[in-house]
């Protein structure tokens, strides 16, 4: 009987245990069946569905290309040459292509049968590669025999051609501002004339030490694609009658006569777009001699037209913002430290309800003058780029022989109103002469008020239009590259664009930036970096007192002739070492304190991105086929 209890026990324990893995197969199967049905939906529901989840939606069509597609007379024909078969190992190349060809075909269906798309793959001697070639595309070597290509060439009706040489998949973010800028250009081949006036050498030079040429800045290269820029020495006296618009940069002691021949350019129509400054870091004025270049006046301005257009420039002071401070770096040895002259406009600073800066996120500038408006005058000054309230104005002086940005706080005072740094100028204005300069036989009529509302843009700094203040250049595949970490360029492109007469290509511009600054993490710097300054200022008090108590013993014990310090003064010298150390872990503790918060935040952020984003993609493609799924359901019974 026992034996046989036993064996029994034994056979219900076997099958127990088996019965525990079937169990466990079966769930382990159940769950496999789940996580690819879950895969499934979320194919199937995402199948052909684009959803733009980007702050600015730089992968949606903007308003801006539509309506230069909408504007097309002529068909314009467009060649995209990609090596198709040669990438096939390249997958980011691919990918790339893909989205390239995607944005066309859809800029095609946008253009109404105006566009003509061509999708060749230009294999190795072939016509097609030769063609390509003939085009300008560049080749960029697989092999030592082979190149692939992936570039863009459109001509239009009377065989104007435009080309994208190669197209960097870093750069995909500017993609749609590129196809645009390429179509408008093509559909509008007459490109409006631009006068610039300029002490700055915006439009390169010779360098004395070397004899090579140094490149024209990128804010004028971009200028030359969209415009044609006619460069107008500093002493002209007149202005050409086919000039539409005037750029004037930086004007140091300009002539009456160029005065008045600006004057006159306005009242009759023509529109400038005017960079004044309070101090330009750019300006060379001594060349070779570095304290005399420091000592010279580097600011300018067109006081006598200004005043006529009802703006006035404060003389000797510059802008000084607190909010907007960016940090620079005065030696390689010390950290960054916040410049309150060095300012990077953002957010409300930028007047959103105004065409050329409603898209844009940032703009940087340096040592503005402070503009404003004088009162009864006739014109309307609206403000483009507006200080926080938290601002103020310092001496020129000051601000120029200042190379701790630190010491500029210890004297500022904000005046809890807010400065303009840039105004775009209308309506009716008198002339600032009350007659000719140069009367003389041949001389127009002189004109006393302005025969159509005026248009005019004054900026208060020079410096935003260089590369440093607004770029990252590189070179890639021998080509220089500008890689955007601020807004100038744009904000530039859009005052010319928008006194030209030209709009459409405003909206697209701004939407590629390259960074967009973490402003909880800025806030956290700055908390931290005026802690570390008031520590530091009590540091520094600290040894003020020590030193002072030291040497007014030091004296008693000159008096006595004495070579040995008195317990007083090694009391003094302790204490004053003892306060010194504490302060000094003081001001670590802050700037441990300081990385502490910048990691944390860090870690959240890429919590949010490895589990929460993902996460919102499959609940959104499991719903878009659950309501497929009824829809097909639905019609089926209907």
């Amino acid at each position: 009987m026992q034996p046989q209890l036993s064996s029994t026990l034994k056979r219900h324990h076997r099958g127990t245990n088996m019965n525990k893995k079937i169990l466990s197969g079966t769930a382990l199967l159940f769950i496999a069946i789940l996580y690819l049905a879950f895969i499934l939906a979320v194919n199937l529901g995402l199948t052909g569905v684009r959803a733009d989840l980007t702050e600015n939606k730089l992968y949606t069509m903007s308003d801006g290309t539509k309506s230069i597609l909408k504007g097309i007379d002529e068909p314009i024909n467009i060649y995209f040459y990609y090596s198709e078969k040669l990438t096939k190992k390249i997958p980011h190349i691919r990918n790339y292509a893909s989205r390239v060809e995607e944005i066309l075909e859809e800029y095609e269906r946008y253009a109404g049968g105006k566009i003509n798309l061509k999708v060749i793959d230009p294999e190795p001697y072939s016509e097609e590669e030769d063609k390509a070639a003939e085009f300008g595309l560049q080749a960029i070597p697989l092999t030592p025999e082979t190149n692939i290509y992936m570039g863009i060439a459109a001509t239009n009706a009377v065989d104007d051609l435009e080309t994208i040489g190669f197209l960097q998949p870093e750069n995909e973010r500017f993609l749609e501002y590129e196809l645009s800028k390429m179509i408008h250009t093509l559909a509008h081949p007459e490109k409006p004339v631009v006068g610039v006036v300029s002490s700055l050498p915006i439009f390169g030079r010779i360098d004395p030490r070397t004899g090579k040429n140094i490149d024209s800045w990128g804010v004028y290269q971009f200028l030359q694609q969209l415009f044609d820029m006619r460069l107008i020495d500093t002493g002209f006296t007149e202005i050409d009658e086919d000039i539409d618009t005037l750029m004037i940069i930086h004007p140091k002691n300009m002539s009456e006569e160029s005065q008045y021949a600006i004057d006159q350019f306005v009242l009759k129509g023509g529109r400038v777009l005017l960079f004044v400054d309070a101090h330009s870091d750019i300006e060379v004025a001594v060349p070779g001699n570095q304290m005399q270049d420091r000592l010279s006046d580097k600011s300018s301005s067109l006081e006598k037209l200004m005043t006529a257009w009802g703006v006035k420039q404060e003389p000797e002071m510059v802008l000084a913002d607190k909010t907007y401070a960016l940090p620079v770096s005065v030696s390689y040895q010390n950290r960054p430290k916040a410049h309150l002259t060095v300012l990077g406009f953002e957010g409300e600073a930028l007047n959103s309800e105004e065409a050329i800066t409603r898209e844009l996120n940032n703009i940087n500038i340096a040592h503005s003058a402070v503009l404003s408006s004088i009162e009864g005058a006739t014109t309307t000054l609206t403000p483009l780029i507006i200080s926080s309230k938290i601002s103020g104005t310092l001496p020129t002086q000051q601000v120029k022989f200042t190379v701790d940005p630190s010491q500029l706080l210890d004297s500022f005072q904000p005046l809890d109103k807010q400065h303009v740094a840039a105004y775009r100028i209308s309506g009716n204005a008198k002339s600032a002469f009350t007659k000719p300069v140069n009367n003389h036989e041949g001389t127009p009529e002189h004109i006393t008020q302005s025969l159509q509302p005026i248009n005019v843009i004054v900026v208060g700094d020079s410096d935003m239009l260089h590369d440093r203040m607004w770029a990252r250049v590189q070179q890639m595949f021998g080509e220089t590259q500008f890689i955007p970490i601020a807004h100038n360029a744009s904000f530039v492109i859009n005052a010319v664009e928008q006194l030209a007469g030209s709009t459409d290509l405003i909206s697209i511009r701004s939407r590629g930036t390259y960074s967009r600054p973490f402003e909880l993490v800025q806030e956290l710097r700055f908390n931290a970096e005026e802690r570390f300054r008031k520590k530091e200022q009590e540091l520094v008090n600290q040894l003020d007192v020590a030193k002072a108590k030291i040497e007014e013993i030091q004296k008693t014990r000159d008096q006595s002739s004495s070579m040995l310090f008195t317990p007083e003064q090694e009391q003094a010298i302790k204490q004053y070492r003892k306060e010194r150390e504490e302060t000094r872990k003081e001001l670590r503790v802050v700037r441990h304190q300081l990385d502490k918060d910048i990691e944390n935040l860090g870690i959240l952020l890429k919590w949010i991105d490895i589990l929460v984003v993902p996460a919102l993609v499959a609940i959104f493609g499991i719903v878009v086929a659950v309501v497929r799924s009824n829809r097909r359901y639905k019609k089926y019974k209907g």
